[in-house]
């Protein structure tokens, strides 16, 4: 097709009135070719007389405006006679789309070289129509777009042209309402224009078939432009033409007159459909149905509904009438003289849709704003600041976690191995029998279950799922503190702030002991904080004192208080006490507040946490109802308290604040985060001050409670890396706020001590860097590069029957959570039982029974020296060996004793009953003389008053968790050590054992027949239907979250105007 213009009419007609009934001509003009407006209204708002008085005021000599009237409620004759005095009106009886108004409007057109589309929202500059024409002349282009910009402020840019993609989703060449700086005011080919402004060449408009009537409003112009390229025309964008709009259609889509998805949708699939050839046809829409079914899944699975029913309903609209679709695909094959992969050349790579959300969220970050209270505008540092700073935070991880990369991290403390097979730990969740102690009766922890779920992403690899779930929380961490420090507003506050908290002692720390809870606490803070100051609504984490900084959503208290359960749910999932932590963290943030000044909206603070706290409680039963019985001992575990951190020590305060608990030489450098941190509290204004407070306030607090527990005062306590895990994100916050006090409050001040102090918090920061950098030198973090699972393992080789462990020992190398010993509280002494040799996953979840308590009184009775058969004891509870570790793991990997106990060692030299074994020096092994099997066949007459220790092993084999099974072949009795509980029951040849307590905790069941045997834990139903509840409590937790905060977010979206989005640009750029 010829893109030029067609010779103007020879005898044009002129219409006289603008309601003449008559169909609009054009008047002739020696030079300039006629050109028409179409104008499509309906119902249109107080705008509609600036947008027909600029359109009548064109200085092009031969322009004649038609307005289509597309059945508005009251007929438009009036308004259009008022502002544009000899325009024309065509009404229509029915409403329809605008693209079957605007091909009704160029039908009732004889005579015009060209046609401009518009919408009734529009506001053109005098010369539009004469700088399209020309340009159309200029580069031989058929259709031609002008530059949109916002109705009220002329200097932000709507659009420019618009790229597409392959499926036909809308591509922008410029960000929605972008500061127009003249950028992009080159004439450039485009893939469309917008219908909000668009002039075609009339003679291609009726050559290609019009506008697709199919279309609402949505995508008519992307479909027109299409088949323009297909038939070889050009389409441009002309910006020196500047039309501005006020995209009414936004507030008519408010109103529940639009579903702007639901006509995408439908615009994509029709489009898709008819405007390819067939080869590229079934390339293509199997693509974008894939597109659409992940969109779809996806708003299902975060609960927006009514965006799933409209991408529904789109893709069938647009999917319907075949037989007109089969018309519109001959139509463009007539026309088509440029192939589909010539066109696609012409559309953006990729898909829009996905790039566009990643683009939003950078256009998001870059526009960020963090405005003080004095309204002062942080500027960011350049984007390559944060990509230098991860680039070097990531390094610092794979260089201190290297040696975990291909190795597997060893048995040391709460690093705890997990059972081979993930159903293991699915069926210990869904029994109350718990291998725990000497095997007790109560509720299973929920990690089981939530280990058992999580090991299908590793594909059902529990090792690698172990490893995962260890080296994972040092990422988590670094994130969560990117994440607090973005309402800042500064790019270097959030670079500091995140070196600070990789800085730390304590995640050296709590690796190099194996404090998973610790770590876990490390991980989850930094969230925990983030939450609880959106919470607080307090600046720049709200609008209360200040001004709300970038990054940060309006979201009522309770989408808050859900966020935060499930936050502190899944960090009690290995470390339980951080329910109280939480709580903690809400009080102690809610005091900083009031003590900084700032008392509005401190209730939030503690509402949250203590909130978060039940929420997190519910979603953790039925596990969390046991913990009424000795709820401390179960939250923390034996106390780790020996001395700061460091076993066999005393607490010393100075290095606690400098968190120097562990084999990481901190020294004075330690110090230099303090300084750091104290920035903010010197030269910080406004909100940052305030928060300051609240950090050190938390920190402060945090300190206190590990000295206090050290005291004694508190017992059990957790290790102190996890209060401390606490302090470091909140200096770590603190000094992130130090450095946006130094880039907005310091130049406020005369030069003075302020700016000594700052220099001086700067070099300490530094300095502070040195230890952690030492840290990484080893490549593992300071963890052992083995473990004691080897030498346990060949005790299990040595032994013919169940049995269980004994592990002995200062708390801070036992390599299991337990009970601490009675009377040993100032120098705690641990012990933990763990079954068939080394600790397991159960075994980190302390959980009191009759017969755990009288262990720990026969231990108390032999480590007073008022017991010398401390095996007598032990045997009627299966525990064959006591292992008394003095090191986190076996020499020569740590060459030197880190935890001596000589006092346990000489009790347990005096037992008569025990006898050391030959092994490892890092842990002295004793045999019992006196054990017995854990399941043992006694005499039919036995009573259980004593059980012998030649015993032999009843029920040797293991048929699931809580069930066992062989024969009894003569008649016997069948001794369990395990808690009596009337859920076992032992069934031989179909009979039901007689079940009896004995030994004040054990129990003894005397079959009344011989034959195959089975003995299996039962579980009651009442139990299992608690179990399925809290399924149930975590689905709905999850989905009232995710419907709140889209709910929220969809309400405020479609309440959104173009001059609210200005205003939250604010007055001034941030040069991203």
């Amino acid at each position: 097709m010829d893109d030029a213009a067609p010779e103007p009419p020879a005898a044009p007609v002129t219409a006289d009135t603008a309601t003449a009934p008559t169909r609009p001509e054009v008047v002739e003009e020696e030079i300039a070719p006629p050109v028409v407006v179409v104008m499509v209204a309906r119902d249109p708002g107080p705008w509609f007389e600036d947008a027909l008085a600029s359109v009548a005021g064109q200085t092009y000599p031969s322009c004649t405006l038609l307005v289509v009237d597309a059945a508005s409620t009251l007929p438009l004759d009036d308004r259009v006679a008022l502002g544009a005095p000899g325009a024309h009106v065509l009404r229509l009886d029915e409403a329809s789309g605008f693209a079957a108004a605007a091909n009704a409007g160029a039908e009732a057109v004889q005579g015009a070289a060209f046609l401009v589309f518009c919408h009734d929202d529009v506001r053109f500059e005098p010369d539009v129509v004469q700088q399209l024409v020309e340009e159309s002349f200029r580069s031989n282009a058929a259709v031609v777009g002008p530059k949109l910009v916002a109705w009220r402020h002329a200097d932000r840019l709507l659009a420019v042209g618009m790229g597409a993609d392959k499926v036909a989703f809308p591509a922008p060449m410029v960000e929605h309402l972008e500061l127009d700086q003249e950028q992009h005011d080159a004439v450039d080919d485009v893939f469309f224009v917008p219908t909000a402004a668009m002039l075609v060449r009339a003679d291609l408009f009726e050559a290609v078939g019009g506008f697709d009537p199919a279309f609402g409003g949505t995508g008519a112009d992307l479909e027109l432009c299409w088949r323009a390229h297909v038939a070889g025309a050009r389409v441009l964008v002309a910006p020196i033409a500047r039309v501005a709009h006020y995209e009414a259609r936004t507030e008519r889509a408010a109103g529940g007159a639009v579903d702007p998805v639901r006509e995408r949708t439908a615009a994509q699939v029709r489009t898709v459909g008819v405007a390819y050839g067939r080869w590229h046809r079934m390339r293509v829409r199997p693509q974008l149905s894939l597109l659409l079914l992940a969109e779809l899944v996806v708003s299902l699975v975060t609960a927006r509904f009514a965006h799933a029913a409209s991408l529904a309903g789109g893709w069938r609209a647009g999917r319907r009438s075949l037989k007109d679709r089969r018309q519109r695909r001959q139509l463009v094959e007539r026309i088509r003289k440029v192939p589909d992969r010539d066109v696609r050349h012409l559309q953006v790579r990729g898909f829009a849709r996905l790039r566009g959300e990643v683009l939003g969220r950078r256009a998001e970050d870059r526009d960020a704003l963090a405005a003080s209270s004095s309204g002062e505008v942080i500027t960011s540092a350049r984007g390559g600041s944060a990509v230098t700073a991860w680039v070097l935070a990531i390094a610092f991880l794979v260089l201190g976690s290297r040696a975990w990369l291909t190795d597997t991290i060893p048995v040391v403390g709460e690093f705890v191995r997990f059972p081979g097979d993930p159903a293991t730990l699915f069926e210990a969740w869904t029994s109350r029998y718990r291998e725990v102690g000497v095997g007790t009766v109560g509720p299973s922890p929920t990690a089981n279950g939530a280990l058992a779920a999580a090991s299908a992403l590793t594909l059902g690899s529990t090792s690698l799922l172990r490893q995962i779930l260890i080296l994972a929380t040092l990422p988590v961490g670094a994130i969560g503190m990117w994440r607090l420090c973005r309402p800042v507003g500064s790019r270097r506050a959030r670079v500091v702030g995140l070196f600070a908290y990789l800085a730390t002692p304590v995640l050296v720390n709590a690796m190099a002991w194996g404090r998973w809870g610790a770590l876990v606490v490390y991980a989850l803070a930094p969230w925990i904080i983030a939450i609880l100051a959106r919470a607080s609504r307090a600046a720049p984490f709200g609008v209360l004192g200040g001004e709300r900084g970038p990054g940060v959503p309006d979201r009522p208290l309770g989408h808050h208080i859900i966020g935060l359960g499930i936050v502190t749910a899944l960090a009690a999932l290995l470390a339980p006490v951080a329910i109280v932590v939480v709580a903690g963290i809400g009080v102690a943030l809610a005091l900083g507040g009031l003590l900084g000044g700032r008392a509005a909206g401190w209730w939030r603070l503690p509402v949250t946490a203590v909130g978060a706290a039940l929420v997190a409680g519910v979603l953790l039963g039925p596990w969390t109802v046991g913990f009424v019985q000795r709820p401390l001992e179960q939250l923390a575990g034996a106390s780790s308290l020996a001395g700061g951190g460091a076993p066999g020590t005393a607490v010393d305060l100075a290095a606690l604040v400098r968190f120097d608990t562990g084999p990481v030489e901190v020294g004075i450098a330690g110090y230099g985060l303090l300084a750091a941190a104290s920035l903010a509290l010197l030269i910080g204004k406004g909100w940052r001050l305030v928060w300051a407070v609240r950090c050190w306030t938390l920190a402060l607090a945090a300190w206190a409670v590990v000295w206090v527990a050290a005291q004694g005062w508190i017992t059990p306590f957790p290790a102190p890396e996890l209060p401390l895990a606490v302090a470091a994100a909140a200096l770590a916050f603190a000094t992130a706020l130090g450095m946006a006090a130094f880039e907005v409050d310091l130049p406020d001040y005369h030069f003075g001590w302020r700016q000594v102090v700052a220099v001086v918090a700067g070099a300490g920061f530094f300095v502070f860097l040195l230890p952690a950098l030492a840290a990484t030198i080893d490549g593992g973090w300071r963890l052992p590069t083995s473990d004691f699972a080897a030498t346990v393992d060949q005790l299990d080789e040595r032994t013919d029957g169940p049995f269980r462990v004994l592990w002995v020992g200062d708390p801070a190398v036992l390599p299991l959570n337990g009970w601490t010993v009675p009377g040993t509280e100032d120098v705690p002494v641990a012990f933990g039982v763990s079954y068939d040799g080394p600790p397991s996953v159960e075994d980190l979840y302390a959980r009191p029974g009759t017969g755990t308590d009288l262990l720990a009184d026969a231990l108390a009775e032999a480590l007073d020296g008022d017991s010398s058969r401390l095996g007598a004891a032990l045997g009627p509870m299966g525990i064959r060996y006591v292992v008394v570790p003095d090191r986190r793991g076996p020499a020569p990997g740590v060459g030197a004793a880190e935890a001596p106990r000589p006092e346990v060692l000489g009790a347990l030299d005096d037992q008569l009953d025990l006898a050391r074994v030959e092994g490892n020096p890092a842990l002295v092994v004793y045999q019992n003389a006196e054990w017995s099997p854990v399941r043992a066949l006694l005499d039919a007459e036995a009573d259980g008053a004593r059980i012998p220790p030649d015993a032999a092993t009843a029920l040797r084999f293991r048929d699931g968790y809580g069930q066992f099974s062989g024969s009894i072949d003569d008649p016997a009795t069948v001794y369990l050590a395990a808690d009596a509980d009337p859920g076992w029951t032992l069934d031989v040849d179909g009979a039901t054992a007689e079940q009896t307590t004995v030994q004040g905790w054990s129990m003894l069941l005397r079959p009344s027949t011989t034959g195959d045997a089975t003995l299996r834990y039962t579980t009651p139903p009442a139990y299992v239907g608690g179990l399925v509840a809290q399924v149930v409590a975590w689905a709905l937790a999850i989905l009232v979250l995710l419907r709140i905060r889209v709910v929220v977010d969809e309400r405020r979206r479609r309440a959104r105007t173009p001059e609210e989005e200005l205003a939250d640009l604010g007055a001034a750029e941030v040069d991203a």
